[in-house]
């Protein structure tokens, strides 16, 4: 928390009436402990009029939107679980200063909620001091409108060339069975001379296929000429959008990352047309928070998730099952993994409530050159999954572990064994493929995707387990430490592996590390 936000929470600890006048304060940064990483701490916890516990949480600067629910679903678990309060004795309220990338993702996590939630919009001082506070609207959004995880960025040597290209595409995509569609102009203000195409199109779009079995869906498919075969079936817009555009000098794939990157690149990104329901929208959703909505990358691409579901909200727990095996794809053991919970989450009569927090990049290459090139661990993949049922809080936390064996990997040998070549990862790369040699890879060097199981968390009985798939259910047996090393264990024993490595990215590519 930065210290305006640990400001604004003093103030707000001893000025609760601001929000609500029946509050009481019980402890500010309560502690909600276990023993396996799993902890959280509630910036606020009060108490209202009827006895209500009421979690409040301040929204950090640097925490995405949907990262900082799903706080406030582990909060509400943990609380349940450490103190045995049940889940119709506790509210949540999220506030803060900055609703831009808020809005959306909190109007369809109230949805799914499974204790009554509110959010305050305030405005502050520099000091902290709340001036103004009021209630959050929720955004009452069309059904269905999302923008796809498939996106793609159309580049031009000048502005003219590219303008002119606006309305080509534009009428591209009504020919692509699109209604529902985005296009920015991405234009370059630095000065870096290896910037060749300074102009560019960005295009995203919400897809008109809802249920792939309607008559409608049946019509776009045949028309499209669809392709079943594709990673992402969505992909079959963009490649019938090319089929319909010329005049453009490159094409890249596009997706949040690269969006973010390049605005944070000297790259500005402006709207310059919104269609259907995107222009029907437009007061809802004004133009900087739609730019906000294409560059999120938790839930709005293919490496990360931040969701709130359960399985007794049937449409949306399908596309949440949509989106989980998406970003899952290229650890089969996960894939099974949550296959096999799914089963059990869908046979539990309490219909729990689930929470997941997942980031999965499937590029263990890229994720070893950050640790041994610049010691950041943040491009490995983890995943952090709270399921709340009526008796029993349940936290599951993925990760890379090390099983202990070869510590003296051959660098040139893993490569051609994984990739054939370092040049031909970074071709794989270029194309979003890499992750199809991710299992491959990550066992040559004694790497698993393995899943804790943590019982009772915060209680003197906390048990945790390791567990795993079997015949399409869940076993878990008893964790011991000696059971798998840390992936700082590996780095620890292969420092000359991760030298071959660093030497390598760094002479094949700039930008990878610093």
């Amino acid at each position: 928390m930065n210290r305006l936000e640990e400001r604004i929470r003093d103030f707000l600890a001893i000025n609760l009436s601001i929000i609500e006048s029946d509050l009481t304060i019980v402890r500010k940064e309560y502690k909600l402990p276990n023993s396996f990483g799993s902890s959280g701490s509630i910036d606020i916890l009060a108490k209202d009029s009827l006895g209500h516990y009421v979690i409040i949480e301040i929204k950090r600067s640097d925490q995405a939107a949907r990262a900082a629910l799903h706080e406030l679903t582990k909060y509400v678990a943990l609380l349940r679980s450490s103190l045995g309060v049940p889940a119709e004795k506790i509210r949540t309220l999220l506030v803060s200063t900055d609703w831009k990338e808020l809005a959306v993702p909190f109007s369809d996590y109230l949805k799914t909620s499974e204790v009554p939630t509110a959010g305050y919009i305030i405005t502050t001082t520099g000091a902290g001091e709340i001036v103004n506070c009021s209630k959050f609207s929720p955004i009452a959004m069309d059904a269905g409108l999302s923008i796809s995880r498939q996106q793609s960025l159309i580049l031009y040597t000048d502005a003219t060339k590219r303008n002119r290209g606006i309305d080509t595409i534009i009428k591209a995509a009504t020919r692509s069975q699109l209604s529902d569609f985005v296009t920015l102009t991405a234009d370059y203000n630095g000065g870096n001379s290896q910037v060749i195409y300074p102009y560019g199109i960005y295009f995203g779009f919400s897809s008109p296929i809802s249920n792939p079995e309607s008559e409608e869906s049946k019509r776009i498919m045949q028309a499209l000429d669809w392709d079943e075969d594709l990673d992402d079936l969505e992909e079959n817009f963009l490649c019938a959008l090319m089929d319909n555009i010329s005049g453009h000098d490159t094409v890249e794939i596009g997706y949040p990352e690269k969006l973010k990157l390049m605005e944070e690149s000297e790259w500005s990104i402006a709207v310059v047309a919104r269609n259907g329901r995107y222009q029907k929208n437009i007061d809802l959703m004004p133009d900087d928070q739609l730019i906000s909505e294409f560059t999120k990358t938790e839930g709005g691409a293919t490496y990360y998730l931040y969701e709130t579901s359960s399985p007794k909200y049937l449409p949306s727990w399908d596309k949440f099952k949509n989106d989980l095996f998406l970003v899952l794809m290229g650890s089969d053991a996960w894939v099974a993994f949550f296959k096999a919970l799914i089963n059990e989450l869908e046979a539990d009569s309490s219909t729990p409530t689930i929470s997941i927090q997942l980031y999965n990049p499937a590029n263990i290459l890229l994720g070893l050159s950050k640790i041994f090139g610049e010691n950041d661990f943040r491009y490995l993949p983890s995943f952090q999954l709270v399921v709340s049922g009526e008796k029993q809080t349940t936290i599951y936390l993925g990760e890379l572990a090390w099983d202990g064996v070869g510590t003296h990997v051959n660098f040139d040998e893993w490569i051609k064994n994984s990739y054939d070549s370092t040049e031909h990862y970074f071709i794989m790369h270029a194309f979003g493929e890499q992750y199809l040699q991710e299992d491959l890879a990550c066992a040559g060097l004694g790497l698993q995707h393995v899943v804790y199981k943590i019982i009772s968390p915060g209680k003197a009985n906390e048990s945790v387990f390791l567990s795993s798939p079997k015949d399409g259910a869940v076993i878990s047996r008893q964790f011991h430490e000696s059971d798998l090393f840390t992936m700082q264990d590996f780095c620890k024993s292969h420092a000359a592996f991760g030298r071959s490595l660093v030497n390598a990215v760094k002479s094949l590519s700039m930008g990878f590390i610093k």
